[in-house]
């Protein structure tokens, strides 16, 4: 940091390793909510953001995967319930040329193969004419059995085209209807509706603060040269902490990492949420010059912090953002480790 003679550090990612305890106790929240938690390799983003857009994000990306995977779901029951009507159909027309067969031999419209002399009507005089007539009778009859069977082949298919389609939009709807909570949907108190996204994301996160304290936290660890660097800052500059976490819990952290002592002042979210708020009240209520101060951390959210209150600000790229993200931000300076913090200004 060399000429600065102010240090405001994040804790997640620049002091202290907290990937294991946060991406576990995630991952609990989410299963414990009823939803298939994500790979850990997936959830290292949510190292650093505030909490609640952490559970925002991942409600908005599960209620999204649910909605999509029912609504496939839906569309296959669809094609499914279509094909089996296919069959159903194919299936009722032969009964029902059997059904008129059958109904032509016994009114003796249609003669059986091998039969033919019995099936002749029998005139009195045995005449030519009687004969002709018994043709022409029989020909009439047939065409008006088959424009009576076609009318009802069509009026059937066409009722069944009608409900299967209601039935495949109904199952879509219902589908759809069905995705939208994703896992937060049972993140609600009262059982009669669906909770709201803000009372989705705040019991998944009051779940894991409980959790957190409860384990997550014993598993940070701090950085390798961190103390070092601390230990030399410490001698030529005020240092402080500025952290999304609640002040409880970072101080235990530092307390569990020994790095407790290198701080004056550890700030955590509570009167203050936004991160660039936190700074900006620490800088009045100690009247920093901010020329002579110095923002450190390893997200966007830092390097914004530091910008938005006009100091100088310090990217390491060995937590877990990305050096895009960082120069995205805009940082000063970017360090490789602990040790090369103490030297970037």
């Amino acid at each position: 940091m060399g000429k600065y003679s102010i240090g405001i550090f994040d804790l997640d990612g620049t002091l202290t390793d907290p990937g294991a305890g946060i991406v576990s106790t995630i991952r609990s929240v989410i299963a414990e909510l009823g939803g298939k938690a994500p790979r850990a390799e997936e959830l290292k983003w949510c190292v650093g953001p505030p909490l609640r857009e952490i559970f925002t994000r991942l409600l908005a990306t599960a209620g999204r995967e649910e909605q999509e995977g029912r609504a496939e779901l839906a569309e296959a029951a669809g094609k499914k319930g279509g094909a089996e009507l296919e069959g159903e159909r194919g299936l009722e027309d032969t009964a029902r040329t059997e059904e008129t067969a059958e109904s032509g031999r016994r009114d003796g419209l249609v003669v059986p193969a091998g039969k033919e002399e019995r099936a002749k009507p029998q005139g009195t005089g045995g005449s030519a004419e009687m004969g002709g007539e018994g043709d022409s009778g029989q020909g009439q009859g047939k065409d008006e059995l088959a424009a009576v069977a076609k009318t009802g082949e069509s009026t059937a298919a066409g009722e069944r085209d009608v409900v299967g389609r209601a039935e495949v939009v109904e199952k879509k709807e219902r589908a759809e209807s069905e995705g939208r909570g994703g896992w937060g949907a049972a993140a609600g108190t009262d059982e009669s509706k669906a909770p709201s996204v803000g009372e989705a994301v705040g019991r998944a996160s009051a779940l894991y603060l409980q959790g957190y304290a409860e384990s997550g936290a014993a598993e940070s660890v701090a950085y390798q040269g961190v103390k070092q660097m601390l230990t030399e800052l410490r001698k030529v500059a005020r240092l402080f902490v500025v952290t999304s976490k609640n002040t409880a819990t970072a101080e235990r952290i530092l307390g569990m990492c020994a790095l407790k002592r290198y701080f004056e002042e550890v700030i955590g979210n509570g009167r203050l949420n936004d991160k660039s708020d936190m700074v900006r009240d620490l800088i009045d209520r100690e009247r920093i010059e901010r020329a002579t101060a110095a923002m450190v951390g390893d997200r966007e959210f830092d390097i914004r912090a530091g910008k938005n209150n006009g100091i100088f600000s310090i990217g390491v790229t060995y937590g877990y953002g990305s050096l895009a993200e960082l120069e995205a931000a805009g940082a000063d300076r970017l360090c490789e480790s602990p040790a090369g913090s103490h030297g970037c200004s």
